[in-house]
């Protein structure tokens, strides 16, 4: 019955979350259609399946993306909340705090920061639980990781234990993901051009696939960077192509949740690519400039 009851409001609140950021955008009808195919996605339905919270997770992730950046403190802090309530859920989502350094807001970070620890330490206080028998059950979540989904990062590098021997499974995980990490993080912390919903899709694959485990409803998260690619394309390009092939993968029951995870990668090195190329260009040019300034 609880179950069911946050289900409901969480849906709700998703549906609430579609209409504000589309419904100037696309129009009402397409909004209604675009939350019916998410309802009846394939991960959405795996996670109503498994009694899975990541549905309400997802809720707390919009409020903060939506209201991070505004310009009244009480909007703002009440997203570094819904923030916090995510983390709580599902740990993975805090990271999600590196947007606000992206706007440059250290103040904001440390504030978001304090925020998001209170309310994710706070619950142990009125539980057995603690942070020591937290970070064992992460721990050995990851290390047993078996490799047969193939969704997760972990469980990517653990299917090749086979071929590469299961002594080398923990370093190469622990390099992979730094690896992607360090990639992701750079491109959206100093790409300032490029757009919301691709930065939102670097960051939110980074935590989905390096983060989570490995189980298909984490693909959920894949619709909040979803709903801004519609609302902010226009036309299609290489990238939009392919961006919205990863979308449509997501949406689709296919054999193999592999796939989902592969198309994820695959736009996010594009995206890394894209970032990096800027990144190069915008320095160069600044350089260029300055040189001419003094001469």
């Amino acid at each position: 019955m609880y179950f069911l009851v946050i289900l409901i409001l969480s849906l709700y609140l998703i549906h609430l979350f579609y209409q504000k950021v589309l419904s100037e955008k696309i129009g009402q009808r397409h909004v209604e259609a675009l939350f019916l195919l998410t309802l009846l996605s394939a991960p959405v339905i795996f996670a109503i399946t498994r009694g899975n919270s990541i549905t309400l997770c997802i809720a707390f992730c919009f409020m903060f993306i939506l209201g991070y950046r505004s310009e009244n403190r009480v909007i703002r802090y009440a997203s570094y909340v819904a923030l916090g309530c995510a983390a709580g859920i599902k740990i993975a989502p805090a990271l999600l705090a590196i947007l606000i350094l992206r706007e440059r807001k250290y103040k904001e970070f440390v504030i978001c920061a304090v925020i998001v620890s209170v309310l994710f330490i706070a619950p142990f206080a009125f539980t057995d639980g603690n942070i020591l028998m937290l970070l064992h059950n992460i721990t050995s979540d990851v290390s047993e990781s078996t490799g047969n989904a193939l969704i997760s990062i972990q469980d990517m590098i653990a299917g090749l234990g086979k071929y590469v021997g299961t002594a080398l499974v923990g370093p190469l995980q622990v390099v992979v993901i730094a690896i992607i990490s360090l990639l992701s993080a750079f491109v959206v912390l100093f790409d300032r051009s490029m757009k919301h919903w691709k930065i939102l899709v670097i960051a939110i694959g980074c935590m989905s696939l390096c983060y989570s485990t490995g189980v298909m409803y984490v693909f959920c998260y894949m619709f909040i960077p979803m709903a801004y690619f519609i609302a902010e394309e226009r036309s299609l390009t290489k990238t939009n192509v392919i961006s919205m092939l990863m979308f449509t993968t997501i949406m689709m029951l296919l054999p193999w949740p592999v796939i989902r995870s592969v198309m994820i990668l695959a736009v996010m090195a594009v995206l890394i690519y894209e970032g990096f190329t800027t990144i190069i260009r915008t320095r160069t040019l600044g350089s260029s400039t300055g040189s001419e300034n003094s001469s």
